[in-house]
Order: structure tokens, then C-alpha cells, then sequence
């Protein structure tokens, strides 16, 4: 992340690996989700380093949409969401 010259991603990065480290932090979380978010991180880091900026933010939001649907109720807790529901189409 520091090779990447961008202290938001540096920074962000960081606070997400102080968070994995914290005791009892996945507890309850689906493992296969677990372990697929974290391949899904590592593709659009790839796609970042790759300069394939668009690829990237395609992958990004369809991550934040798989993951909020796997969150931990208390992750929001007191937090207002950042997008608008999503719905399926049916």
C-alpha cells in the first residue's frame, strides 16, 4: 500500500489489517465468505496496481455488495448506511 504513493489506501489498509488482529472480531462471520472477501481484495489490488482503474471500481462495488449482506448486525450498529439499498431483481 505505501508503494502505491496514496495515504488513504495506505492508511485504509492498515486500519483493516489493526482490525483482522483484534480477538473475537470474526466471530460468527462464514469462513468461505471470510476467505473469499479477502481473494476479492487482493484482485482489485491487483487491478489498482495494474493502472485498470475502472476494472477495479467494478470489482469494489461488487464486493461492498456482497460483503453487506454478510455483515455482523453490530458492524452498523449507530452508523448510517453509505448506500441505498440494494435490491435483486426477481
Amino acid at each position: 500500500a505505501e508503494g502505491s504513493a496514496n495515504r488513504f489506501i495506505a492508511d485504509a489498509l492498515a486500519d483493516h489489517l489493526r482490525l483482522r488482529r483484534l480477538p473475537g472480531i470474526y466471530a460468527g462471520v462464514n469462513v468461505f465468505r471470510l476467505r473469499q472477501s479477502l481473494r476479492e481484495h487482493l484482485v482489485i489490488l491487483d487491478h489498482l496496481e495494474s493502472l485498470q482503474y475502472e476494472v477495479a471500481a467494478d470489482l469494489l462495488r461488487i464486493h461492498l455488495r456482497l460483503s453487506r449482506n454478510q455483515r455482523p448486525q453490530a458492524a452498523s450498529r449507530g452508523a448510517p448506511a453509505l448506500f441505498g439499498t440494494i435490491s435483486r431483481p426477481e
